[in-house]
Order: structure tokens, then sequence, then C-alpha cells
């Protein structure tokens, strides 16, 4: 069984989109004011608007950095773990597995794994401790 890789990619990518939709809507309406319309007036926002909206889309684009270096594809077997990440490969065994944790609220589900065999190092999650 392998994870599901639509979630990984939304996961990876869509806070980067939607932060850059937030970019683009008040610069759009800076070039084009005759076709946008703010607080009912048409025409360009104000400055306060405008940056308001881009400081709203860098943070939103910022957040995926924060876990794009954890994010990976695992595949499950019996005995073994795969774990994926761009071309590299890591097989772990089952029993080198510590301790598997569901993330709530999101489906298809993620987990979090931790190894035994990477717990010096860092916050002792495996993602981090891989450097990959």
């Amino acid at each position: 069984m392998e994870s599901d890789r639509s979630v990984y990619y939304t996961f990876k990518y869509l806070p980067i989109g939607g932060g850059l939709m937030f970019i683009l809507f008040p610069v759009l309406a800076h070039v084009y004011p005759d076709d946008f319309i703010f607080n009912g007036q048409p025409g360009a926002p104000d400055l306060w608007t405008t940056a308001i909206f881009i400081l709203v889309g860098l943070l939103l684009g910022m957040i995926p950095f924060l876990y794009m270096d954890k994010l990976v594809i695992v595949e499950i077997s019996n005995q073994n773990i795969k774990i994926k990440k761009g071309k590299q490969v890591l097989v772990v065994n089952w029993l080198d597995v510590e301790k598997v944790a569901i993330l709530p609220a999101i489906f298809p589900p993620l987990y979090k794994l931790q190894l035994k065999a990477y717990k010096g190092s860092g916050d002792g999650t495996l993602l981090r401790s891989l450097h990959f």
C-alpha cells in the first residue's frame, strides 16, 4: 500500500498557489482598475488593502517551507516501509519504528513516523533526520 500522491502534492503546492492568488488580485486590480470591485466601489484598492493582501499572500506562500522537507511518499508492506523522497528510497524494517501517529482532521489520513535509529538527531522525527 502506498500513500496518496494527491494529498502529498496538495499539501506541498496548494498554499503556494493560494498565496500567489492573494498577491495577484490586488496587483491586477491596479493594472485593470475598471474590472475589479473593492468595498462596493469599482476601481483599484487603496494602499492598505493592497499591502494586507500581499502580506497575507506572502505568509500563506511561506507556510509549506515549514514542513516541505518532512513530506515523503511511503509504501508499506508486511515487513518493510519504503520511504520515497524524490529519487531517493530508504527501506526500513517495522521493528525500527518507535511510534506512528495519525494527524487528525485530514482525509485520506496523514501519519507521523518516528524511528528508533534516528531518535538522537533533531526532534526525533524521521524526516528531519534523513538529510535527503
